[in-house]
């Protein structure tokens, strides 16, 4: 089945990085994005978030470019930058009119090998990323998230928040952050992704000269950490004040993960089916015949590792105990009889609807080359997403929720005002 995804190119470069190309010269814009194959998985609990901070410091500047120019020469280009972190990558883009192709790799290949790590900058940083935290831990629904992932994976570094905590943030510093560039920022351990206006072989002669000053240092990726990560052996419950009106209540399951990938499509069929938009099973019965909740969604993380698998709610205070009766009433109904026809039918549309939105742009389809090739290993997982989705069927999902959510602990967090916890 075709997909906005297919065909790219795929190649090796000087020192290890890998390179991925896709042409679309429908439009003069291009896409260029660095990921890193490291995020907060892979730092120590005394550092967490150091993987975040050094996203902050990748925009200080180098000796070439100061700091403040890769802004505003990208500005001044009529392009955009920005980056992200996540638990096992960090990436950062540019996307800019083709013509100034060069100029963004150039800008993104020497911040990558030549970082200004300057002890003022982090110190201002230090700030910024502090009140980050503040903002997240002050949102309800971010918060909510955080402490779901805390109770599930709790021990391992997939419980470490993105951003860092305000404890750990204290600890990290120039030598830190350089310690922790040398040991990632190493160019086996990068993909470089191109998507747009430009031919394979222009951007393979850009990419391997703006890197060529890199490809001597180590040459061998660093280890990625393997985890072993266990399901709860219990139920876990968890409750926070918060100074709000409402409840934000979360459940959360542990699923394999991208250790069992195959399995992946169903469970976000299964997500969608359950409460994935207006017609999915739990929004219907507690939002729209009940009205028990003001805000119900299901979802599906994947992970290296593990995955979660989880309900999202708000509701007012005192409905919890039969938010939760409706809730694992559907759940169990689900298991026992499997979802209807047209349930998982109008899951796979809006499965297909999504994945073709989100795959619009050069910017998009550059992140989605680079996640799969990052996360999974292989961007070539992607271009079958649409036919394995198709091939979910309604045995396989009730199977899968069988196995992986009937009679088995799972982690429960309500944020709320002090009159709800019971």
């Amino acid at each position: 089945m075709k997909t906005p995804i297919s065909p790219y190119h795929r190649t090796k470069i000087d020192g290890g990085a890998t390179l991925l190309v896709k042409e679309r010269r429908d439009q003069p814009i291009v896409a260029v994005n660095f990921w890193v194959a490291t995020g907060s998985a892979n730092e120590d609990p005394n550092v967490n978030g150091i993987s975040h901070f050094f996203e902050h410091i990748f925009f200080k500047g180098t000796e070439k470019y100061p700091k403040g120019e890769m802004d505003r020469r990208v500005k001044a280009m009529g392009g955009y930058n920005n980056a992200a972190t996540s638990y096992e990558f960090t990436h950062y883009y540019i996307v800019i009119p083709s013509w100034h192709f060069r100029t963004a790799v150039d800008l993104l290949a020497d911040a990558l090998l030549h970082p200004a790590i300057d002890s003022e900058d982090v110190e201002k940083e230090r700030m910024i990323i502090r009140e980050e935290i503040r903002r997240r831990d002050d949102n309800p629904g971010a918060r909510l998230f955080t402490l779901l992932q805390e109770e599930i994976f709790d021990g391992t570094p997939y419980a470490f928040p993105i951003l860092g905590r305000e404890e750990s943030l204290k600890n990290i510093g120039a030598r830190e952050l350089k310690a922790y560039y040398g040991r990632h920022y190493v160019l086996p351990n990068v993909v470089v992704v191109v998507v747009g206006d430009v031919a394979v072989g222009e951007a393979e002669e850009v990419v391997r000269k703006l890197l060529k000053s890199g490809a001597g240092r180590r040459a061998e990726r660093p280890d990625r950490r393997e985890l072993r990560i266990l399901p709860p052996e219990r139920k876990r419950d968890r409750f926070e004040d918060k100074d709000i009106n409402q409840v934000y209540a979360a459940i959360g399951f542990h699923t394999p993960g991208m250790t069992e990938r195959e399995l992946i499509p169903t469970w976000e069929v299964a997500a969608t089916a359950l409460g994935g938009g207006k017609s999915s099973r739990l929004y219907q019965r507690l939002l729209e015949r009940e009205k028990l909740v003001s805000s119900i969604e299901a979802w599906h993380m994947e992970l290296r590792h593990a995955g979660v698998f989880g309900i999202d709610t708000i509701f007012r205070p005192g409905r919890e105990p039969e938010v939760n009766q409706c809730l694992f009433e559907e759940i169990r109904r689900v298991i026992d009889r499997g979802l209807e026809d047209e349930e998982i039918a109008r899951a796979k549309v809006i499965l297909r609807s999504s994945f073709l939105y989100e795959n619009e742009t050069n910017g998009s389809i550059s992140g989605t080359l680079g996640y799969y090739e990052v996360g999974f290993g292989d961007a070539d997982v992607v271009l079958t997403y649409l036919e394995r989705i198709d091939r979910v069927g309604k045995e396989e999902v009730r199977a899968v929720l069988d196995q992986y959510l009937k009679n088995r602990p799972f982690a429960r967090v309500v944020i709320g005002p002090k009159e709800e916890r019971i």
